[in-house]
């Protein structure tokens, strides 16, 4: 409020109150004193600041008693309510820009709660991805839409177990994850795991990208890579049988001169 301590010690506290807060404040300490009441909970009060402004404020007080259960005074904290407000402001800001950032993302954001063992948050991409609607997915797990067993024959819920105690345990965690949208097509996808600040919560990000496409071109690379392979054997075999049939043409075209030289006849 801009005083220091020597101006304030010693002076009165209604004298720091605009008249009006000073007979709100004294009508609710009459109240409490017709109910033997000893605290005061949030009450709004406008304050003087010592360069003339005022400030809005919220006091909590307890009445101090002395041995005769008389009040002697009152211990009071009190808070900037727009300072509160700047705060709140800026935690909204912050929720916003994370939500942009969250929903505008190239890849699917979910939000797995483990406990509850369904997702809590999902982005505008992953119904794309998926093909169901946020509320649906909002009443799914991540076992409600993938196949039994993934491509390496481990079951499903083996490896979201291991991966989620992975990420519990401090860790991050990047797989693949085979799905299943809402028209039954299969899907691969990398999925990476980071556990969630929640107080109290067991909040798991989802972050999924689908790579059926480039598996496909993977598996047209490994193809296009065998089948080069096989012509550069072939070719070499063919180098090497070439080689011994030449010589072997050669020497038969030799003999069938020779059959025709009247010399090697005799």
């Amino acid at each position: 409020m801009g005083y220091g301590r020597d101006d304030i010690i010693g002076r009165c506290g209604f004298s720091l109150l605009t008249p009006e807060s000073r007979e709100r404040l004294e009508q609710v300490i009459e109240e409490n004193e017709r109910v033997d009441e000893v605290v005061i909970k949030n009450l709004p009060l406008r304050m003087l600041r010592k360069d003339g402004r005022t400030m809005e404020l919220s006091c909590t007080s307890v009445t101090e008693l002395n041995d005769a259960g008389e009040p002697q005074g009152a211990i009071c904290v009190q808070l900037d309510l727009e300072q509160l407000r700047r705060t709140a402001e800026v935690l909204h800001e912050s929720a916003e820009r994370y939500r942009a950032l969250v929903e505008h993302a190239p890849e699917a954001i979910m939000v797995l709660d483990v406990e509850l063992d369904r997702f809590v948050d999902a982005n505008a991409h992953a119904e794309q991805l998926f093909g169901f609607s946020r509320d649906r997915l909002l009443t799914m797990g991540p076992l409600d839409f993938c196949p039994e067993t993934q491509a390496d024959q481990r079951m499903s819920c083996e490896v979201v177990d291991d991966e989620h105690q992975k990420v519990l345990a401090g860790g991050t965690s990047t797989f693949e994850f085979t799905h299943v949208d809402a028209s039954g097509r299969e899907i691969v996808c990398q999925t990476r795991l980071s556990r969630l600040p929640a107080a109290g919560r067991k909040l798991i990000r989802a972050t999924i990208t689908d790579i059926t496409e480039l598996k496909q071109l993977q598996e047209k690379v490994r193809h296009a890579e065998k089948l080069a392979a096989v012509g550069v054997l072939a070719a070499g075999v063919a180098h090497e049988i070439g080689n011994p049939l030449t010589a072997l043409s050669m020497a038969a075209q030799s003999l069938e001169r020779r059959l025709h030289d009247d010399y090697a006849q005799a």
